[in-house]
């Protein structure tokens, strides 16, 4: 028998065995005459495959060996079909899925979302796999998922952006020993909220070089935004990026890496924050090679920190490099 994708509609599941499509292409092909004579045949045939949109293919084994149920085979019937745009996962499954070999590509618009209550779903890159590499125009929607062991290979082993889109929430990423976590090239936003990032040894969060607005006002079409999130005993770079970032309301506690490494001429705002027992010395520094050789014409609010609360800081809290443009 065919393999079976779990479809969601007024809140019942149904599904769709492959096979059982071709009883309304019979129908429809065997009326074809007629409706072509009644102009008809489009609204019918447009009309009979509305049910299949608008999906959900639920998982429901750990297994990651591509077989039905498997989030690997999810993200491929996703990719292949329109009548999917939701991974789900089905009511009391709980525990790893640690990966076996890179997950396939993002090629569609797509919302992973993970169990609520007392179950959770963690994704393992085992230390060798990379998890999320989004195509370009398409958007990745991430919530209540864990992710740890990520890929020595870098370039956004947990999510890779490049003129491509991310969000998450309620997130954790925990454990990960790799740099690069998280990297955003090119036209590409990566937005985070409510989410948790600890025990991480290397650096989280990168983004390229480029181009920036004419002004210091228009927000340039690379950005990663973090808020209300909490980074706790990290020991790598939290953020080593040269596009724009926004860090509001997160609170930052006992991490030995250096926080921001914000380098280029985007703009970096660090709003509403609290920051307690982190080590590094300084926290935050800006590459002054960028600023110095490329002048001022900043906005006011261009690098901006504020309302931000410090304590138990041991070091330098800001490295502004030889440069007094600094706002």
């Amino acid at each position: 028998m065919a393999g079976r994708i779990f479809l969601k509609k007024n809140k019942k599941n149904i599904s769709v065995i492959h096979r059982g499509i071709f009883f309304p292409l019979k129908l429809i092909l065997g009326l074809f005459p007629v409706l072509k004579r009644s102009g008809a045949f489009l609204a019918l045939f447009a009309c009979s495959f509305l049910p299949l949109y608008a999906g959900e293919f639920l998982v429901s084994t750990l297994a990651d060996d591509g077989s039905p149920g498997s989030f690997r085979s999810g993200i491929i019937a996703a990719n292949g079909s329109s009548a999917i745009d939701t991974i789900g996962f089905e009511e009391g499954l709980s525990g790893t899925i640690t990966l076996t070999s890179d997950l396939p590509g993002i090629t569609e618009n797509l919302t992973i979302t993970g169990p609520s209550g007392s179950e959770s779903v963690t994704i393992s890159g085992n230390s060798l796999y990379r998890m999320f590499s989004v195509s370009s125009g398409k958007t990745l929607t991430l919530s209540d998922l864990t992710f740890t062991g990520n890929s020595p290979s870098g370039g956004g082993s947990i999510i890779s952006l490049n003129n491509s889109n991310a969000v998450a929430t309620s997130i954790t990423v925990t454990e990960n020993i790799y740099s690069n976590a998280f990297q955003s090239t090119n036209a590409s936003t990566l937005t985070i909220s409510g989410s948790t990032f600890s025990n991480n040894s290397q650096t989280l969060f990168t983004s390229d070089h480029g181009s920036i607005p004419s002004d210091s006002y228009t927000l340039p079409p690379n950005r990663i935004t973090v808020t209300d999130s909490e980074f706790k005993l990290n020991s790598g770079i939290i953020f080593s990026t040269e596009r724009y970032v926004k860090i509001d309301n997160c609170v930052f506690s006992e991490n030995s890496g250096v926080i921001g490494y914000f380098n280029g001429l985007s703009r970096y705002q660090v709003l509403n924050s609290k920051f307690s027992g982190n080590t590094s010395s300084p926290l935050f520094s800006f590459s002054s090679f960028y600023m110095d050789s490329h002048g001022g014409g900043f906005s006011s609010d261009h690098h901006l920190f504020d309302g931000n609360t410090f304590s138990g800081i041991t070091g330098d809290l800001i490295n502004v490099g030889s440069t007094s443009r600094f706002g």
